[in-house]
């Protein structure tokens, strides 16, 4: 997990958040600690309201997490850019 800090200018409002930042391999861990004993089917269909197989490629690195699965975890997608430092 990486924690950043966030600072933006807002017009006259100047707001900062911490943010912290997940891999996609801190979000599948989250997934199965939440799972807690119950079969993946069972958290796949009554906790996540996804198909079991999408629930098995996500585990097994073949597909990320969607807007449905974010969701039910308190997550969601953030995309960031970086500038590359000149050598």
């Amino acid at each position: 997990m990486t924690v950043i800090r966030i600072s933006a200018n807002m017009g006259y409002i100047e707001k900062e958040v911490i943010v912290k930042l997940l891999n996609k391999e801190e979000v599948i861990q989250i997934m199965k600690d939440r799972q807690n004993g119950m079969t993946q089917e069972t958290y796949a269909t009554k906790v996540l309201r996804v198909r079991p197989s999408y629930l098995s490629d996500i585990y097994n690195g073949y597909r990320t997490p969607g807007p449905t699965i974010l969701k039910k975890l308190g997550l969601r997608k953030v995309v960031l850019y970086a500038e590359k430092k000149s050598e």
